[in-house]
């Protein structure tokens, strides 16, 4: 009996071993803003053969029980790192073309309808929203601009992404994440403010993979940013540079690594139709308007969920992920754009994000 029980608590210690792994390795699991309607492939999305990302921790764990119980183990799970997995992290979204038809998630054709949340709050995407122990963002933060690229042809870009940061904060989109919030009772900030721009001609040429986003913020920090525990560094790449899994599997990310938080945002220009919901923003043709709603998406999420262990829901989504493409009551601009903000005279076509306990909004 004293050997049976020994090598019982042993098994136990070894499942228990394999529970921490495998929790750690979903508690890295990085989350993007996804292209409309596309997976990672850039196939069309059905919705009965989609498996979360998420799944992939989970079916590693069931792997490594049953190795350690003398099953066979499972060679299809490979272990990838946090940035690969970003790739995988897809919802379920409407084609592009439905979405342009209906502004709040698509219509109701059987192939391909919407099965994101609605502007009430609905969770038909699978998903309740629920903290996991994990850290967020209460302090005020300072956002960089790293404008990746040319952009002399569009200098507009930088100056309107500016101010939009500087009259974001405190807004009531902004509040909609202090209901978020931590163990220690802190609350997730809804101040944030340009803290600067830096600009870098193609460093790492025209083809960035996803280790070089990194290096470009550090590169820019070495060049006069300063280095911030309070800042978020994202690299906006004009749309002549390509960037693993830019318009083929999502249209921005958000990361933290090396004590910096980071992301990235294409040009919507590259892929307009994908990243982008309207040719002509309400400020122009320039690509500031698309770039604007899925950068305030991955800021938003830095807040709430910076390290992929704080809030998300159960298919993996983090809060903005939740509402990505859905803008709630709009109206027309003064140039015929659709908008649905406006901050310090500038409109702003601006997707709603998880209010905890409602849903989709546009703000507390």
């Amino acid at each position: 009996m004293l050997v049976r029980g020994r090598l019982s608590l042993q098994w136990s210690v070894m499942i228990v071993m394999a529970v921490h792994l495998c929790l750690r390795e979903a508690s890295a699991v990085k989350r993007t803003m996804p292209m409309i309607g596309m997976d990672e492939d850039g196939e069309e999305i059905d919705p009965d053969e989609d498996i979360p990302a998420t799944q992939q921790p989970r079916n590693a764990l069931q792997s490594l029980i049953s190795g350690l119980l003398g099953k066979n183990q499972s060679t299809e799970f490979v272990p990838i790192n946090p940035v690969q997995r970003e790739h995988l992290r897809q919802a379920q979204f409407a084609s592009a073309l439905d979405v342009m038809d209906d502004i709040n998630g698509g219509n109701d054709k059987a192939s391909n309808k919407a099965v994101i949340p609605n502007g009430k709050g609905s969770t038909s995407s699978g998903g309740i929203m629920s903290y996991h122990g994990g850290k967020i963002v209460s302090q005020p933060l300072s956002v960089y601009l790293i404008m990746y690229g040319d952009w002399a042809s569009q200098p507009e870009v930088a100056h309107i992404l500016a101010d939009f940061l500087n009259n974001l904060g405190g807004t009531s989109w902004m509040n909609i994440n202090s209901g978020y919030y931590d163990s220690s009772g802190n609350v997730g900030t809804s101040q944030v403010s340009h803290g600067g721009t830096c600009y870098d001609p193609y460093s790492h040429g025209k083809s960035l993979s996803d280790d070089d986003i990194l290096e470009i913020v550090k590169t820019c920090i070495g060049s006069g940013l300063p280095k911030s525990s309070n800042g978020a560094y994202f690299v906006i790449s004009s749309a002549d540079v390509a960037q693993d899994g830019f318009c083929t599997s999502y249209c921005g990310f958000h990361d933290d690594r090396d004590g910096l938080y980071f992301g990235f945002v294409g040009s919507v220009k590259r892929c307009p139709g994908f990243c982008q919901y309207q040719e002509v923003g309400p400020n122009g043709a320039s690509a500031a308007d698309g770039i604007a709603s899925i950068f305030a998406h991955e800021v938003s999420e830095i807040i709430s969920d910076p390290d992929a262990t704080a809030w998300y829901d159960s298919r993996g989504e983090e809060g903005a992920d939740k509402c990505s493409w859905k803008y709630g009551e709009t109206w027309e601009a003064d140039n015929g754009a659709t908008a649905n903000l406006k901050l310090n005279g500038k409109s702003y076509l601006i997707q709603m994000n998880w209010a905890v306990g409602q849903g989709c909004s546009m703000g507390w």
